[in-house]
């Protein structure tokens, strides 16, 4: 946990959730709630989200608790993710997906799905 708190922030992320702060955002993670919680916490980043939902229930089950919850219908929602079984809860549960790799996380995603691979991304072109 000591570990992950000092690691260095992830390039970009910040801006970029500055820019969606408009939009209610949410964490769906399979780490576990308490962890996700404490890092959150200490890193700063609960402002951004409405809520933040870890482990358990299972991903799939997170996704579709939020999109039922905002009241809109799947497709009118964006997920980011890094690892396959995101883009499996995303299909899943109908909503559209994003998918982000690194060269430490070289997930391969499928040739449909988007991709960015930093978060030096410009967002304006979603309208609330």
């Amino acid at each position: 946990m000591d570990g992950l708190i000092a690691s260095p922030e992830v390039p970009g992320v910040r801006n970029f959730l500055e820019q969606l702060s408009e939009i209610p955002c949410y964490i769906a993670s399979a780490a576990p709630q308490e962890e996700l919680n404490y890092v959150a916490n200490q890193r700063d980043f609960t402002k951004y989200f409405v809520e933040m939902l870890g482990w358990p229930p299972a991903k799939t089950e997170l996704l579709g608790n939020i999109v039922q919850k905002i009241n809109l219908s799947p497709d009118s929602v964006l997920f980011i993710g890094d690892k396959i079984s995101d883009h499996e809860a995303a299909c899943y549960v109908g909503t559209n997906f994003l998918g982000r790799k690194t060269p430490q996380n070289p997930t391969v995603f499928p040739e449909n799905v988007k991709v960015i691979e930093d978060f030096y991304v410009d967002m304006s072109f979603i309208h609330i």
